[in-house]
């Protein structure tokens, strides 16, 4: 589901099934406004060529590279606007991405890869952060403590048993 702020971000949109009818009164306020709606072969409507499509869009096209990238981190420079990358981020949960600092939503692009839309330029970076890994840790921690404390208790019992003989 998508607000209408965020379908407003989009100069086209492609639809892949019928959409509900609460989705098509959201589209038809949307195409009333400018934009471009696509669908499938299957729907006579508006079909185009994938030629005519991109020229229909406003806009400049211009590779990204990453500036620093690791293990489970990626960030760049990027302009105000719609950035698509050949990642699969929304696929996997626990990837998080900032504009400047400031929480930004991931979202898919072509049904696998990622599309962030930039309020603004500057700073974008992606961090992998699973929840599976921090209930680990926690449940680790929770482990050594418990087991930290049994040991103690049990040492200070042989202790008192020791000092009463």
């Amino acid at each position: 589901d998508i607000s209408d702020v965020e379908l407003n971000k989009f100069d086209a949109i492609i639809l892949t099934k019928n959409p509900s009818q609460n989705d098509a009164i959201k589209l038809s306020s949307y195409e009333q406004s400018g934009g471009l709606i696509f669908t499938s072969e299957t729907n006579e409507r508006y079909n185009i060529s994938l030629q005519s499509f991109i020229s229909s869009l406003n806009g400049k096209y211009e590779p990204i590279l990453a500036q620093e990238r690791g293990r489970d981190s990626l960030s760049m420079d990027i302009k105000k606007g719609w950035t698509f990358l050949s990642e699969t981020f929304p696929v996997y949960q626990g990837w998080t991405a900032k504009l400047n600092g400031k929480p930004v939503k991931i979202l898919r692009a072509d049904g696998i890869f990622t599309a962030v839309y930039a309020t603004e330029d500057g700073k974008l970076g992606f961090e992998y952060k699973p929840t599976s890994f921090s209930i680990g840790l926690l449940i680790s921690g929770l482990a050594f403590a418990i087991s930290a404390g049994l040991l103690l208790y049990i040492n200070k019992n042989k202790l008192a048993k020791f000092a009463y003989k």
